[in-house]
């Protein structure tokens, strides 16, 4: 009887606070930008981005995904210190994740960046974690599932209240935020597309 193929090793990439802001200051450097300069450019203060870039703070999915467009970064550079190889499969020990510390909040990827036009994700909230206080837009259309806990999502002003096997869809251009409102840990399945991390 043949022995079952053997599950590759684990691969997995976490971002911790640390490893981002060595990412983000090294990109801005690269760019010949200056701490005042990239701030300005990106719409947060000095302070806050000098404190990212130390590992001191999350920066909010707003502020990163300014900075990415500023620093000509795609989101997954910050995060992968080695390319991945294209692939059909992703394997749960493979994923490749993105840790928003203080947030409360990791983002599991469960396709690959090749993956351009379609980006699946599983979205991990400890309780109250989120995308912080303010929301945020961009290009495309989201959709998910609840799997475990309950989450509030705000789209466009309106709020929604979600538990476990609630699935939701919006249009990324409108303004949304999101947060863990149970007392346990949240999961949710995400799905956006075009893929923008």
């Amino acid at each position: 009887m043949k022995n079952p193929p053997s599950i590759p090793h684990r691969s997995e990439v976490v971002c911790e606070d640390s490893f981002l802001g060595q990412q983000l200051r090294s990109a801005r450097i690269g760019k010949g930008l200056s701490l005042k300069d990239a701030s300005e450019m990106a719409g947060i203060s000095l302070g806050q981005l000098s404190q990212i870039e130390r590992g001191l703070s999350s920066p909010s999915v707003r502020a990163l995904r300014e900075l990415c467009k500023i620093l000509e970064k795609e989101m997954h550079e910050l995060f992968s210190d080695s390319p991945v190889e294209p692939g059909r499969i992703i394997r749960v020990n493979e994923r490749k994740s993105l840790n928003f510390g203080d947030r409360g909040m990791v983002k599991q990827f469960m396709t690959s960046e090749q993956s351009s036009n379609l980006q699946m994700m599983e979205v991990i909230l400890q309780p109250d974690g989120g995308t912080g206080a303010e929301p945020y837009t961009h290009q495309g259309e989201e959709c998910g599932v609840v799997i475990q806990g309950r989450i509030e999502i705000v789209v466009d002003g309106e709020q929604h209240l979600l538990g476990e096997g609630d699935s939701f869809y919006f249009k990324s251009t409108l303004p949304h935020m999101f947060r863990n409102v149970g007392y346990g840990k949240a999961k949710i399945i995400w799905v956006t597309t075009p893929a923008v991390w």
